[in-house]
């Protein structure tokens, strides 16, 4: 019977200390969320005023991992080359770094980084419906004709371990991914392209 109850007590316990941590697990992934987005509205706000970007659209984000989204648009890439160029200009020791920068990026909050702006935000849905019902070419006029200051598009940025670096595509909606990303760095309080 002592021996129940010793057992009960220790289960007890460890389910005590089992819990605690996983909360305090959770409060620092909200935590970490929380602090992506404020890295990517800050990165974006200032990519748009050094830039002098004025446009009236922008593109939502895709919900695929980056890495898919480049597989489907350039099918000859490696992957695996990429990741590493990308983890060396994010200056991450090791993938799992990188594979992290990318899992806080699915949480990206587009509206949020463009809520001080009268930027409209076209989504793949509504894209899409609109190249169904008219083609691909009179897509884009359409587009154009809804949005004649520009559209653009934007991926989800990807940071270092202390949000000093990031690499972003923030191009003229329409053209390729191709050029690779812009690499920003993070230093007098501003994000500046870093070539």
């Amino acid at each position: 019977m002592k021996d129940i109850k010793y057992i009960s007590i220790f289960l007890l316990g460890f389910n005590f200390i089992v819990g605690c941590g996983q909360k305090i697990n959770k409060t620092d992934l909200n935590s970490e969320k929380e602090k992506y987005n404020q890295k990517a509205a800050e990165l974006i706000a200032d990519i748009a005023l050094k830039e002098n970007i004025v446009c009236d659209c922008v593109f939502e984000t895709n919900d695929d991992l980056i890495w898919d989204t480049m597989k489907e648009e350039m099918s000859e890439l490696d992957i695996e080359i990429i990741k590493m160029s990308y983890m060396n200009k994010l200056l991450l020791e090791n993938i799992s770094e990188l594979d992290n920068s990318v899992q806080l990026s699915q949480n990206f909050d587009l509206k949020n980084a463009l809520s001080n702006t009268e930027v409209q935000i076209i989504s793949q849905s509504e894209f899409e419906n609109i190249v169904k019902e008219n083609g691909y070419d009179e897509a884009r006029n359409i587009i154009d004709s809804k949005c004649p200051n520009g559209v653009y598009s934007i991926s989800k940025p990807l940071f270092n371990k202390d949000y000093s670096i990031s690499l972003i595509y923030f191009n003229l909606a329409f053209s390729h991914l191709s050029s690779g990303p812009s690499k920003y760095k993070y230093f007098n309080h501003k994000w500046n392209i870093d070539d």
